[in-house]
């Protein structure tokens, strides 16, 4: 085996090597960005169903406070026709 083969199998071993470590160091920093997307999601995940939440209670707002003016609407008929009632009297 002549010097150049010998320099090329050593080329070779140290470029797998750096592959090998590349593949590890690139699957650490998946895993890691896997679980920080992970907490990222379950934040999501929270803030939906609080804003379920709030949606719920502002309808529900919305709802009572038409309820109310409907019936300040029917007291102020009903207080315009008292008055006519008793000027008719």
């Amino acid at each position: 085996m002549n010097q150049e083969e010998k320099i090329q199998i050593y080329i070779k071993q140290v470029r797998d090597e750096g592959n090998k470590d590349m593949e590890r160091f690139i699957g650490a920093l998946s895993e890691e960005f896997q679980s920080k997307l992970q907490v990222v999601a379950e934040g999501v995940s929270g803030l939906h169903a609080k804003l379920d939440i709030v949606a719920a209670d502002v309808e529900e707002i919305k709802t009572k406070l038409e309820i109310k003016a409907d019936l300040s609407y029917v007291a102020g008929i009903d207080r315009r026709v008292r008055a006519l009632e008793s000027k008719e009297k």
